[in-house]
């Protein structure tokens, strides 16, 4: 027993074969978005269409809302939920990096997890048999952003890499760095620094330098036309209509 993200790739090339499927989508409890003063929490069965476009979320973690945006194509922003996208953690999808850099909770019907503690390797997380998640509670943090270099055709991360910084007095407090797609495992530093802003700025930028460094080997391959997209960019709107649930 395990969730499955909609038009997950798991089924389709055979690592799964489920002899019954049980859709989530009717539970209201799993679904939306809070703001508090100092995080955010949201519903397991959130679409990333939703996520992308909610007002509150893109003044309190811009960066996550515009992430949301460059998930795969309209069809799958409509379907597609974050708690099956972080559920199954695939090492090419976008939120398990956002959830690792920001320090977020996975909330299940049985317990909280650290999210340092949740993903165990490719498509592994912490989940025991028949847990789910209700909901992945984010610290709000001071700046954070997400860049990838996507895939032309899935816009799957072939890397991408989420920050965030906390700075006091032009000192750094805190920063986190996530990469994914690259490896076979989300992987995160997360530092405690003071006075050290200069190696904060050198941790960050390097992330940025490998997005651009693998831009360039792909194009030098003639594999794809090399286009890193930066979550700081406004949100894209969904023009294609919701198909209806089952």
């Amino acid at each position: 027993h395990r969730p499955l993200p909609e038009c997950d790739r798991v089924p389709r090339v055979r690592l799964a074969r489920p002899d019954r499927l049980v859709d989530l989508a009717g539970i209201a409890d799993l679904g939306g978005i809070r703001i508090e003063r100092d995080r955010v929490e949201i519903g397991a069965m959130t679409r990333h269409a939703d996520v992308a476009h909610s007002v509150e979320l893109r003044r309190a973690i811009p960066a996550l809302a515009a992430l949301a945006s460059g998930i795969g194509d309209p069809l799958v922003r409509n379907r597609g939920t974050m708690g099956g996208s972080v559920a199954n953690n695939d090492p090419a999808a976008d939120y398990p990096s956002a959830v690792l850099a920001l320090g977020a909770t996975v909330v299940t019907d049985r317990r909280e997890i650290a999210a340092d503690a949740f993903f165990t390797g490719m498509f592994s997380t912490a989940l025991e048999a028949g847990e789910l998640i209700t909901r992945i509670r984010f610290p709000i943090p001071k700046r954070a952003a997400y860049v990838k270099f996507p895939n032309p055709a899935s816009r799957y991360a072939i890397v991408g890499i989420a920050a965030q910084v906390e700075m006091a007095g032009g000192v750094c407090q805190r920063a986190g760095v996530a990469i994914g797609g690259c490896t076979n495992n989300e992987c995160v530093t997360l530092l405690v620094l003071a006075g050290a802003t200069a190696a904060v700025s050198a941790v960050i930028s390097g992330s940025i330098v490998v997005v651009g460094n693998i831009a360039y080997w792909f194009e030098k391959q003639g594999r794809c036309n090399p286009s890193p997209r930066a979550a700081e960019s406004v949100a894209a709107p969904d023009t294609a209509a919701a198909p209806p649930r089952q």
